[in-house]
């Protein structure tokens, strides 16, 4: 029942919140093509899913490619998120141009690889052009 109503045309849902609620990769796939037709939620919050893996959040990331989504905060605290769900994310949000928030704080097995993408995602010094394409709609970016 819950899906079909986010799934429908007519949802004006802007903000979600599905704090610990447990999920899995199969959520966040699920939750993933949900955004992938969405064009109305803007405020996101999946902190403390620990149960969602790469998969989940690399399925997740590729939502942020989309020029129709609207989400413009999403909120990844406190999950299990490593560096290669992280350098997704970064690599999604490089074009994109409506989210201003993210907060990823409290994911400890992040490492320097994982960061550095997110500063090569803000602001990309390999040549003028890199540097004019960077992510420069980001405005709050929380780590701890």
């Amino acid at each position: 029942a819950f899906s079909g109503f986010l799934l429908s045309p007519n949802s004006i849902l802007e903000e979600l919140n599905l704090h610990s609620n447990r999920f899995n990769d199969d959520v966040a796939i699920s939750l993933a093509t949900y955004l992938a037709s969405n064009s109305t939620l803007k405020r996101l919050n999946l902190s403390s899913n620990r149960g969602i893996t790469n998969l989940g959040w690399q399925a997740l990331s590729a939502v942020l490619e989309n020029p129709y989504s609207a989400l413009e905060k999403l909120d990844l605290g406190s999950n299990r998120i490593n560096d290669d769900a992280v350098i997704s994310f970064a690599n999604s949000l490089t074009n994109n141009t409506k989210v201003t928030v993210l907060l990823i704080a409290g994911n400890r097995n992040i490492t320097n690889n994982g960061w550095a993408a997110f500063s090569r995602m803000l602001c990309n010094k390999l040549s003028i052009m890199d540097t004019y394409l960077s992510n420069h709609t980001l405005q709050k970016f929380c780590v701890d």
